[in-house]
């Protein structure tokens, strides 16, 4: 006579399942919340400077964040000097800490330079050995 019906099986299952959807509904919110909070600006300067080369995805990983935060932030260090271009085009940019960028040239320079002063291998070697045998025994 009186009284409500209880729930079959399938619609307890129903109702478990939309308790689920709204619980990932509002973990997601979280996330996207948290996707676009900033870390502290000191400390992704010195990661920055700390490596051989940034990209977007670098950053987005070590610190969290989306990769257009991450092409954003990368732009406004580069405007500020902190960083320069390498290299890219409208997906993807490389970057490189500026002052590393100008030592790294550098360094380059003075290697490049000893490199060029040395002709040949060990066959160059063989050959001018032999000249300047030829040369002795010419002059003998």
């Amino acid at each position: 006579m009186g009284g409500p019906k209880k729930p079959t099986l399938s619609q307890l299952a129903k109702r478990a399942e939309k308790g689920k959807q709204q619980e990932r509904r509002e973990a997601g919110s979280e996330k996207s919340v948290l996707g676009l909070s900033v870390p502290n600006m000191d400390e992704v300067i010195s990661y920055v400077k700390s490596q051989r080369y940034v990209t977007p995805y670098m950053l987005g990983e070590r610190f969290g964040f989306r990769l257009s935060l991450a092409k954003d932030l990368l732009g406004e260090l580069s405007a500020k000097g902190v960083i320069r271009l390498v290299t890219g085009d409208n997906r993807l940019r490389i970057y490189a800490p500026a002052q590393e960028a100008a030592t790294s040239a550098e360094a380059m320079a003075v290697e490049a330079a000893p490199q060029q002063q040395k002709k040949g291998g060990k066959r160059g070697q063989r050959r001018s050995k032999k000249a300047a045998a030829t040369a002795e025994e010419s002059a003998s």
